[in-house]
Formats: structure tokens, C-alpha cells, sequence
């Protein structure tokens, strides 16, 4: 057990060196910085979990396949083949330390996204819920956090029949109170109004959009922003079955790196990127089984062939 315990220490503490962790925090801050430049609190979100899964492969497949074949080459194989040390014991040392210094790694890239690309302003959006029975103006409801204060932005899709536009006005109403603004020139398809927020008043805003001659208003629903938080707060998600497939192209890497080349093995690992194994979980067991069985068919061999 103890000589269990120092190989996977051993591994993982090769994959976690100064440099490895330094380019964990830079890639990571790289991350944050493009993260930064998106324009969108949806698209962010959307694009952020892939772009990590891009650079942890980068980043994770090269270090995992090289601690190995850098072993060879230092000749730390010789010297534990002359170790009463099984194999098997050896592969699983191995594999685990590894996929632990792998994840560590992958852990600080994302948070150091996060904490970077997570300070991006972006807009609190509440969408409209249509009250009207479909006849006439139609009327939309917002809901409204407590404590949002005004003035608030309304943006609307409308289509300019003539070249000079057409008015259109809003009524809003808000607990007791009713506001009736001034007429808008609508001129382009998509519309922004500022709204107040008829303070003291509170619940949910209710606005009216009557459109007059030379504008048809969309049916898609309005969106309202009641103001701007830090994208972090969101969450800037990594999904589960990225860090599933991470961990499966990292075995994989490993794999072929205790009976090939470093080539090789970076290789096995994309491969094992691009593959779809199904949702069954006897098909992921199978395969895990599989892998573990071939670095330890691979370790016996580098083992004798390291005998003096």
C-alpha cells in the first residue's frame, strides 16, 4: 500500500510542476481575457465551456503523455523494473496520480477563466408575458426583482412600413399608478425606449405598446434590462460531460504512452476526444477496464525490456 501510495504521489507531483501550473494560470487568464471580448452574457456562457475543453486537451494530453516517455528516456524504468513493484500496482499508481495532477490543472484553468472573465458587465434581461387576449394593443407583463430600480430599457422589434416611420406610444402601469409617454417616431426595425420605473410604486410592470400608422409590431416578446451584473454571478458553467470525456482522452493518452510513443499517444488521446461512447454505464466500464488492462500489458513490457 505504501508503495502504492509513492507512485501515484510520484505522478501526480511530475505532472504538477512550476511550469505546468504556470501555464494552467495563463491559459486560464487567456481564457478570461477572450471571455471578456464576448458581447453577449448567453453567447459567454455558451462558448466558455468549450473553449476550456479546447485548451485543458491542449494543455493536460501533451503533459500525461510526456511524464511517461520521459520516464523511459530518464531511465526510471529500469530502475523500478529491478523493484519487487507488480505491474498492475505500478499502472494504477501511475494513472491515478496522473489524472489527479490532470484535474488539478484543468481546476485551475477554469477558475482563473472564471475569475477573470466573471467581472464582465453584462445586462439583467426580463422577458415579456403576453396579458391581452391577442385583440388590439398588446399589452406585456415584466417581472421585476425586488429592489430594481429604474430607468429601465425596452427593446422591441417592429416593422417600418413607410420611409418616414410611424409613432408609436406606451402606456405603462405599475401598482396604482398609469404613465402615458409621449409619442415615439419609430425608424428601424429594431427599438429602444427608456422607461421610468414610477417610484414608489413596486410589482410588476405592465406596458401597453399601441402602434400607429406605418408600424407593425412583432410577436416575438419585448425584452426589458433592469440593470447589469457581473457575469460570474450567472455562473460560467464547465459541463460534466466535458471533464467526463477530459478524463477518458487523458486514460486513453496514457495508455498508449506506456506501450508507444509520444507521438502516439497524443494521438490516442484526440482520438479518444472525438469518439461518442453511449450513455450506457457498463459501455464507459468496459472501456476504462479495457484501457487499464492495455497500460498494464504496456508497463510489463517497457519493465522487461528495461531489465538489465
Amino acid at each position: 500500500m505504501l508503495g502504492f501510495a509513492i507512485i501515484t504521489a510520484a505522478a501526480m507531483r511530475r505532472v504538477l510542476s512550476v511550469a505546468s501550473v504556470a501555464i494552467a494560470v495563463s491559459v486560464g487568464a487567456l481564457a478570461g481575457l477572450l471571455v471578456l471580448g464576448l458581447p453577449d452574457a448567453e453567447l459567454a456562457a455558451e462558448i466558455f465551456g468549450g473553449l476550456l475543453a479546447v485548451l485543458a486537451a491542449i494543455l493536460v494530453l501533451p503533459l500525461v503523455a510526456g511524464m511517461v516517455t520521459a520516464e523511459r528516456r530518464g531511465g526510471y524504468e529500469q530502475l523500478v523494473a529491478m523493484r519487487p513493484i507488480s505491474s498492475l500496482k505500478w499502472t494504477l499508481g501511475r494513472v491515478l496520480g496522473a489524472g489527479l495532477g490532470a484535474a488539478t490543472l484543468v481546476m485551475l484553468l477554469a477558475f482563473t477563466a472564471r475569475l477573470i472573465g466573471g467581472s464582465l458587465d453584462v445586462p439583467v434581461l426580463a422577458s415579456g408575458e403576453r396579458m391581452d387576449a391577442g385583440l388590439g394593443a398588446p399589452t406585456w407583463r415584466f417581472s421585476l426583482q425586488a429592489g430594481a430600480q429604474g430607468p429601465f430599457e425596452l427593446a422591441f422589434d417592429a416593422l417600418v412600413t413607410r420611409p418616414g416611420g410611424g409613432l408609436l406610444t406606451l402606456e405603462l402601469s405599475r401598482g396604482n399608478a398609469t404613465l402615458t409617454l409621449p409619442p415615439t417616431r419609430v425608424l428601424h426595425r429594431h427599438t429602444r425606449v427608456m422607461l421610468p420605473d414610477l417610484h414608489p410604486n413596486r410589482g410588476d410592470l405592465r406596458v401597453t405598446l399601441r402602434a400607429g400608422d406605418g408600424v407593425l409590431l412583432s410577436r416575438d416578446a419585448p425584452q426589458l434590462t433592469v440593470g447589469r451584473e457581473a457575469l460570474g454571478r450567472f455562473g460560467l458553467p464547465l459541463p460534466r460531460g466535458i471533464l467526463l470525456r477530459l478524463g477518458f482522452a487523458a486514460l486513453a493518452t496514457l495508455a498508449a504512452a506506456c506501450a508507444f510513443h509520444f507521438e502516439t499517444a497524443c494521438l490516442a488521446g484526440l482520438l479518444a476526444l472525438a469518439v461518442n461512447l453511449p450513455p450506457d454505464p457498463w459501455v464507459w466500464a468496459l472501456t476504462v477496464g479495457l484501457l487499464l488492462l492495455f497500460a498494464t500489458l504496456g508497463t510489463a513490457l517497457t519493465r522487461r525490456a528495461a531489465l538489465p
